[in-house]
């Protein structure tokens, strides 16, 4: 009985750890400085010198992963609607938001920061490319479809 107890305490501290170490790197990625430029402020994709940044509005916890569109926030910034099964809790519904998006423009996951908005719906996505060409003419097929 003794030993089935302390395994799953082991159990739980295993995922203790693993959430806080998903934890600390959602917060180290939100530090990375983009050098977004004043006159594309208002457009929910741009490009940087570090990649092609985009804008999203997430809906977690939703009946299926979809992109519903552009939403403007009454401040006047443009978002991509993104809506997402997983719940918000321990990062599920980010890591969903990262596949999700990466499969949908056939881009590797492992290229895409999220660099702000760790715990809020509005998320801003760093992915790493040096030809942002061919990926803005993906985003704007897949939102013209």
């Amino acid at each position: 009985m003794e030993k089935k107890i302390n395994k799953e305490n082991q159990n739980r501290l295993a995922q203790a750890l693993r959430v806080n170490l998903l934890k600390r790197k959602t917060q180290q990625r939100s530090r990375i400085n983009v050098g977004v430029d004043k006159q594309h402020e208002g457009f929910f994709f741009h490009e940087t010198d570090r990649g092609f940044l985009i804008n999203i509005r997430l809906t977690p916890n939703a009946k299926n992963n979809e992109i519903g569109g552009i939403y403007t926030s009454p401040e006047g910034n443009t978002y991509l609607k993104i809506s997402v099964r997983d719940v918000p809790e321990d990062g599920k519904a980010n890591t969903a938001l990262i596949c999700f998006i990466a499969s949908k423009l056939q881009f590797p996951k492992t290229h895409v920061i999220l660099v702000k908005g760790a715990t809020s719906r509005f998320k801003t996505l760093l992915f790493q490319e040096e030809n942002t060409q061919d990926l803005k003419q993906k985003l704007e097929k897949l939102i013209n479809c």
